[in-house]
């Protein structure tokens, strides 16, 4: 699987399922594939991990690893209150 069919994979898993939480606030990229184009070929035991943003002081309890559109996702939830503010 290439880079890019796993990011899209990813989206969606976020569109469908993580943005309609409530609390919901974003959703980004982390660990090795962040910087690869989408045209890299995804190893088939890598992931693709992704941080969903919440505005709970207590996420979630981390999803994990679990496939979805042909794609190996790691979904971990963050609190907003633990990141830095872009400015």
């Amino acid at each position: 699987m290439q880079v890019g069919a796993a990011r899209q994979a990813a989206e969606e898993w976020v569109l469908k399922h993580a943005a309609r939480e409530a609390g919901f606030k974003g959703a980004y990229y982390s660990g090795s594939t962040v910087g690869l184009p989408d045209d890299a070929v995804l190893p088939p035991a890598s992931d693709m991990d992704v941080m969903i943003v919440t505005n709970q002081a207590e996420p979630p309890v981390k999803l994990g690893k679990f496939l979805y559109g042909g794609a190996l996702l790691e979904i971990t939830y963050v609190s907003s209150n633990e990141l830095s503010s872009a400015e």
